[in-house]
């Protein structure tokens, strides 16, 4: 039997991530833990202390870290984390698995395969999306192909992940769903003309992220421009070595991780975002709850959210002189700066509210479970 806990006639789900720093996945599961915890009892799985973690305990949410469940390709640590949620999936006995991102997914599925449970996986961007170094394409679309057949479900979070698993035929129609992440709502400020709009961007500073154009665009902006940087990473020496080397200093602030971001999604500012790949990033969705207007590199689901020319500008990945020439006509028109926020606020409430997001991921829930 079960282990008695509060909440037992509760359908358990067991979410499994590898990290827990502040990013895109990790919000998408602190919303889940939030939001659906009166239908379903949940525990959390990680590999690490962080953000993630801090925020489950505070919901009151049970938090078990597996040290071996690292990001990185580790082959005998990912077999010993494998070893391990087997031991915890038996103990738990979940109703459901629910890994997020593609190393936690493959350990995760392998590991409720094993034991006879049912998995559902989140991609949270494929890891054979274009952009992606080659290698790593190869690799995730071959184990994606197995992985996902193996599974009782699999979950995209933008209509681009959702045509790239149709194309090369990942995971079964019947078996997929279409989840659009989503961002929790943010109060709307004033707007006030006299104050000269600032650029800000959120996300863990790594290659991926590719901060390193923005500040290439900044220096192609007017003196008075600036920069704030949100996030933490590997990248941080790299880019406080760029702005020296590009003359910025002054320009940029990078204040670290920020664990409430809609503070500082004050206008007036633009939103930026420079990543070489994507799934649907949850930082330009919380720029739109904002009323932000948005520019960004069209890489995965991008284009979904930001309309080019009506909530913003999208640009080809790494075109530095197209990025800075939209950044630059925002700068100097107020008017359209305040109408594309204005849109992209709307856009959405239509679109990409957290209340829509819970009502998908309860009902894909319900359907595996037969509840």
């Amino acid at each position: 039997d079960k282990p008695e806990h509060p909440g037992r006639n509760l359908p358990e789900i067991m979410l499994v991530i590898t990290r827990a720093d502040i990013g895109g996945a990790q919000v998408h599961v602190r919303q889940i833990l939030a939001g659906l915890g009166e239908s379903f009892r949940f525990t959390l799985v990680t590999g690490e202390e962080g953000y993630l973690t801090r925020e489950a305990r505070d919901l009151g949410v049970e938090v078990l870290v597996v040290a071996e469940l690292v990001r990185p390709i580790r082959p005998l640590r990912d077999i010993r984390a494998t070893r391990a949620l087997i031991r915890l999936i038996r103990k738990r006995q979940p109703d459901l698995v629910h890994a997020h991102s593609f190393k936690a997914g493959v350990v995760a599925r392998i590991a409720a395969r094993l034991v006879a449970t049912p998995a559902l996986f989140t991609a949270h961007g494929w890891a054979f999306t274009p952009g992606a170094p080659l290698l790593q394409r190869g690799i995730g679309l071959l184990m994606e192909s197995v992985l996902c057949r193996l599974c009782s479900g699999v979950v995209t979070v933008s209509q681009h992940d959702e045509r790239l698993a149709r194309r090369w035929h990942v995971g079964s129609t019947r078996h997929r769903y279409l989840v659009c992440n989503a961002a929790d709502d943010v109060a709307v400020p004033a707007w006030c003309d006299e104050r000269s709009p600032q650029l800000i961007t959120v996300g863990r500073l790594t290659p991926v992220k590719h901060q390193i154009m923005l500040l290439e665009v900044l220096a192609l902006l007017p003196g008075d421009a600036t920069l704030t940087i949100i996030g933490e990473g590997p990248e941080r020496t790299q880019l406080e070595g760029s702005v020296t080397r590009l003359g910025l200093e002054g320009r940029v602030s990078m204040p670290g991780e920020v664990r409430e971001i809609g503070p500082s999604l004050t206008g007036p500012a633009i939103f930026l975002l420079s990543s070489n790949y994507e799934g649907l990033p949850v930082s330009v969705l919380e720029a739109m709850a904002a009323g932000l207007p948005v520019v960004a590199t069209a890489v995965g689901g991008v284009a979904e959210a930001v309309e080019d020319g009506e909530t913003g500008y999208v640009v080809a990945r790494r075109d530095v002189s197209a990025f800075a020439s939209r950044v630059k006509h925002l700068l100097a028109n107020p008017a359209t700066l305040r109408r594309f926020g204005n849109a992209g606020r709307r856009r959405y409430e239509a679109r990409y509210t957290s209340g829509r997001f819970l009502a998908e991921t309860s009902q894909v829930y319900r359907g595996i479970l037969g509840i």
